[in-house]
């Protein structure tokens, strides 16, 4: 059996000079081989990150954008997309440019950058600034904000594609960290879901499909629906607090503040 999908060949470098192959390899034959050696495994549920970037060059400084730098938020998205970390960048209308200035983001304000992030819903943010080309290099630092932390990264590169992917690994290293858990030993029988809140088709096949998506779950069945509620069992390779640090990423997911006995694992479905 073959396990590679498909392969490319790629020409990159400013001009073409590099000649680079891509592979494409078969998911659930990669997800198997790290479960049977019991590696970590950072599940494609992973948070997006909101990034704040300030550029100084001749005309002083400014937010990266696609308006103002265009190559640069390609090489941003090529960076970041490589670690697997999803992306966004502000709106950058006019209540951003109340909220945070370029200079607050150029002194990487802690304060600052939280608070503009608010309005997005953002759980991690990264701010950054970067200043040259000086002597062929530039120069800028990185501040990475998860939840109830600060991770500070200075950088000094030969171009700005190095410069993005020092930001994407730190990000990158960090949330693997956070987020990547070790396969466990099935619970015997699986464990018990309980889900509030789910009204209609488009809830159930929301809430099954998220499911049927975790690698780390192998299968989830239907024991019965009560109401509104949608009663589970689950067959992984995670324990409950493992499974709930995964739940814990999905936002339409909110912990019940009670547990029936026999429940591991309950929520409320918050439909949009």
């Amino acid at each position: 059996r073959s396990y590679v999908q498909q392969y490319v060949y790629l020409r990159a470098g400013s001009r073409g000079e590099e000649l680079q192959a891509r592979f494409d390899f078969d998911p659930e034959w990669v997800k198997s081989q790290i479960l049977a050696a019991g590696a970590p495994l950072w599940t494609a549920n992973r948070p997006r990150l909101l990034l704040w970037l300030v550029m100084e060059g001749p005309q002083g400084r400014y937010f990266v954008n696609r308006e103002t730098s265009p190559e640069s938020v390609e090489a941003l998205r090529a960076a970041f997309g490589r670690r697997g970390v999803p992306l966004q960048f502000p709106l950058f209308d006019l209540n951003d440019a109340a909220a945070v200035s370029p200079d607050e983001v150029w002194r990487l304000d802690v304060a600052a950058l939280r608070s503009a992030s608010m309005r997005y819903d953002a759980e991690h943010i990264l701010g950054g600034r970067v200043a040259g080309p000086q002597e062929g290099r530039i120069a800028g630092d990185w501040a990475y904000l998860p939840p109830n932390d600060t991770l500070h990264r200075a950088i000094t590169a030969e171009a700005f594609e190095s410069f993005a992917g020092s930001g994407a690994a730190l990000v990158a290293d960090e949330m693997a960290a956070r987020f990547a858990l070790a396969p466990t030993a099935a619970v015997e029988g699986g464990l018990v879901l309980w889900i509030d809140g789910v009204e209609n088709y488009a809830d159930y096949a929301a809430v099954m499909g998220w499911l049927q998506r975790l690698e780390l779950v192998e299968s989830a069945r239907v024991e019965r629906i009560v109401d509104d509620r949608l009663e589970l069992r689950l067959r992984d390779a995670a324990d409950a607090s493992q499974l709930a640090t995964l739940f814990a990423l999905n936002q339409k997911l909110q912990p019940a503040s009670e547990r029936a006995p026999g429940v591991q694992l309950s929520y409320q479905w918050l439909s949009p």
